[in-house]
């Protein structure tokens, strides 16, 4: 497994061109992780049956909610100490 610099670091940053591998490397980053697809897996009743306003509020409640996982994910963040590049 790949360690972060710092220490206090929730989740690993790797890049690879132009891609980013964010990995979740402490307990934090795994609490934030399975509760994000916990929240994802809890909006599908919304959907049913499908209605137009059902539909628009899932999607908002979801985009929401997966902007704040990669806020959260990103700024508790950490590039990995043999990453070699500076962010």
């Amino acid at each position: 497994m790949t360690r972060p610099r710092r220490p206090d670091a929730w989740f690993v940053r790797v890049r690879r061109g132009a891609k980013v591998n964010i990995t979740p490397c402490a307990r934090q980053g795994w609490a934030v992780t399975i509760a994000y697809v916990l929240f994802s897996m809890a909006l599908t009743p919304v959907i049913l049956p499908p209605e137009p306003v059902r539909v628009a509020a899932w999607l908002i409640l979801f985009l929401a909610a997966t902007a704040l996982f990669l806020v959260v994910a990103w700024r508790t963040s950490s590039p990995a100490a043999d990453d070699g590049k500076a962010d």
